[in-house]
């Protein structure tokens, strides 16, 4: 099992967004996010529209397990 991550997996008009997954392979990563809500605000889970998504290129980041790691986004 890996983490796979990547950047910007969807245009929004302001901030940024990451998608990530734990799975035995890339292709099955993105099957989970398809499936994946979207975590607004750390608490509010709204679906997002899969066509929109940029997932099918590499992943930006591939991390073996176990890991950790903070992401702060401040403004």
């Amino acid at each position: 099992m890996k983490l796979y991550i990547w950047n910007h997996p969807h245009n929004i008009l302001y901030g940024g967004a990451i998608a990530y997954a734990v799975a035995e392979s890339e292709d099955a990563a993105r099957d989970e996010i398809r499936k994946a809500p979207v975590m607004l605000y750390g608490d509010q889970r709204q679906k997002l529209d899969v066509a929109g998504l940029h997932i099918d290129g590499p992943a930006d980041r591939i991390l073996d397990l176990p890991c950790a790691e903070i992401f702060q986004w401040e403004e």
